[in-house]
């Protein structure tokens, strides 16, 4: 199967914010779903370790709120940064 023009611009966007010197994080229904490097390490996760598919909690807060969209309608990635 041939890869889209879609498929490559989301697969650098999501190596981009992996590497990103920034920490940053993209939460949907209060889970990580991508986690940049530097956000890891900020919260004393490793190279061997990762907070992607973790819930918010796992950093001992009890949720995220106040996001650009939190109901769940399209886009409803929730975005957080560091």
């Amino acid at each position: 199967m041939a890869e889209t023009h879609d498929d490559l611009t989301t697969a650098r966007m999501r190596a981009l914010l992996v590497r990103s010197p920034m920490a940053m994080a993209f939460v949907n229904q209060q889970r990580f779903e991508l986690v940049s490097e530097s956000f890891n390490h900020l919260y004393g996760y490793g190279d061997d370790t990762d907070l992607t598919g973790s819930g918010v909690k796992e950093l001992g807060g009890d949720t995220i709120e106040g996001h650009a969209d939190s109901g769940g309608g399209a886009g409803s990635g929730e975005v957080g940064a560091a």
